[in-house]
């Protein structure tokens, strides 16, 4: 248990270690933002066995977990409902590396201590909502800027959204 938008996840590691779970739990869920599961999986790995399993969601992307991680990454693992990233056997994932690749050079081509766009969950997930949007526009009979409500309606009603090999 944790207040959303805060770190303060000590009163979730509590209820565990308090001994209100029958056993010490081989495996934690957590689903919460990259900063509190970070500093919950920091505070838990100094307090349970080593062999203690975290899982979380892509929430922020797994590299922005692992960068943040003070007591490492061993154990710890992010599910992903999305290829990845650079799986360029996808057309999808093709797509969205020709468009970064459109928008800003590569690793190679990128001055030190720049920023470069490189294939990661965070942008793949931006930009499949953005195809998504671009899909239901598409879809839409436009005489004028549609309204949220049409909007969200166009959404709610198609029944199968197609982004080349993704549905």
């Amino acid at each position: 248990l944790y207040e959303r938008n805060t770190v303060d996840v000590a009163g979730g590691l509590h209820s565990i270690l308090s001994g209100a779970l029958p056993t010490t739990p081989q495996a934690i869920i957590i689903f919460a933002a990259v900063d509190a599961v970070a500093r919950f999986i920091s505070l838990a790995k100094q307090a349970l066995p080593s062999s203690t399993i975290y899982v979380t969601g892509s929430f922020g992307g797994g590299s922005s977990l692992i960068s943040a991680l003070t007591e490492g990454a061993i154990n710890v693992f992010v599910s992903q409902a999305l290829p990845l990233p650079t799986d360029l056997s996808s057309p999808v994932i093709r797509s969205y590396t020709n468009a970064l690749a459109a928008i800003g050079p590569s690793l190679s081509s990128f001055p030190k201590g720049a920023v470069a766009l490189v294939p990661d969950w965070v942008s793949l997930e931006a930009y499949l909502v953005g195809r998504l949007v671009i899909d239901t526009l598409q879809r839409m009979e436009l005489a004028s800027i549609p309204d949220r409500r049409e909007f969200v309606d166009m959404v709610y009603n198609s029944s199968v959204f197609m982004l080349q090999d993704l549905t």
